[in-house]
């Protein structure tokens, strides 16, 4: 979905190229059409706009989906944006007049808090890869990594793909040579290159280590508790804060009314009442739980210094490239927005 929105409008700007020269070709007979095409570039307004749409949508497409790893990280945010979109805060999301709280905050720290967890799950993967490869060296088998590649006829076989491909650095450090680009089941070790300084490596390796020691479930309510906590508005200047300050007081009453009411039988089953016990909220069709709160699941403090990690990188995250960042998100916001008006428009 996220790919297709970007791309169709580039095939179209092309498309609508092709068939404007076209028109220049079977109209050559015609004397206002010749005189026209002969005139200097610049001054055949007509040609120039469909130039300028065209190479604005090739830089934008190549901006979003250059390579690989571009491809990878909109892809990624697409998903952290639609959760988003399927939450309350979904007209905060796409209403360009409401206030900016959600852009600036709720979009950078789901986005850390997942790229944290992507990072957990790759380093299971690489363990369970290599005890895989240490089982099937001692029982003489053949890895499927380890096959003979078959060559594809007209495109140049293996060692064609591996000098293509984009060698692009983990964190540009020494743990390039442990990592590098390996992707695993699908993903890389760290996603965010580009958008985070080298010298924050260690700041997302240490919360990455915090975060392997918090229970999925407890994870699972991290990632609500950032978006609930956002769901209360806040006042600043240029805002209209007295209308704000009565949303904020409607939200509160909501969020303690939510808080009152019994467990039902799921959340009987979560932490810090059961732990490990697989329950339907584990699933892929998870809904956001109002009463979400994972400071209460441990009595350490660990999910309260990891918060104030995904606080602090997530800043880091949207301010290191900051105009690449806000072009991502905003295309994207931009994506869901369209959407929500089809959806409209199909309604009425």
């Amino acid at each position: 979905v996220a790919l297709a929105f970007f791309i169709t409008p580039l095939e179209e700007a092309y498309e609508h190229m092709r068939s404007f020269m076209l028109e220049f070709v079977d109209g050559t007979n015609d004397r206002v059409r010749w005189d026209k095409i002969r005139q200097p570039i610049e001054k055949n307004t007509e040609l120039m706009d469909e130039i300028k749409k065209l190479v604005h949508r090739e830089q934008m497409c190549n901006h979003l989906l250059g390579d690989e790893l571009k491809r990878e990280q909109l892809e990624f945010l697409y998903k952290v944006h639609k959760t988003i979109y399927n939450s309350p805060l979904k007209e905060r999301l796409i209403d360009v007049t409401k206030d900016t709280e959600v852009r600036e905050s709720t979009i950078t720290k789901l986005a850390t808090f997942r790229a944290l967890q992507q990072m957990v799950q790759w380093r299971r993967d690489k363990v369970l890869k290599e005890e895989k490869k240490e089982l099937f060296a001692r029982e003489g088998i053949l890895d499927e990594e380890d096959m003979p590649k078959k060559e594809v006829e007209g495109e140049g076989g293996e060692d064609a793909v591996n000098a293509s491909r984009l060698n692009e650095s983990q964190f540009k450090d020494d743990k390039e040579e442990e990592q590098g680009d390996e992707i695993i089941n699908g993903h890389r070790y760290f996603l965010w290159q580009r958008f985070v300084s080298n010298n924050d490596s260690d700041r997302w390796e240490r919360a990455a280590f915090k975060l392997q020691h918090i229970n999925p479930q407890v994870q699972e309510d991290i990632d609500d508790y950032i978006i609930v906590t956002d769901m209360k508005p806040t006042t600043g200047p240029g805002k209209d804060n007295q209308k704000i300050m009565e949303r904020a007081k409607e939200i509160e009453k909501l969020l303690a009314e939510e808080k009152k009411k019994p467990l039902n039988e799921n959340e009987k089953l979560r932490p810090p009442y059961i732990w490990n016990y697989e329950t339907p909220s584990a699933s892929k069709d998870h809904t956001i739980r109002l009463r979400a709160e994972p400071n209460e699941a441990y009595i350490d403090g660990r999910t309260i210094s990891l918060l104030e990690d995904i606080q602090d990188l997530s800043i880091s995250l949207r301010t290191y490239n900051k105009g690449a960042w806000e072009l991502l998100s905003e295309e994207l916001i931009s994506l869901f927005r369209t959407h929500d008006m089809q959806q409209h428009e199909e309604a009425v």
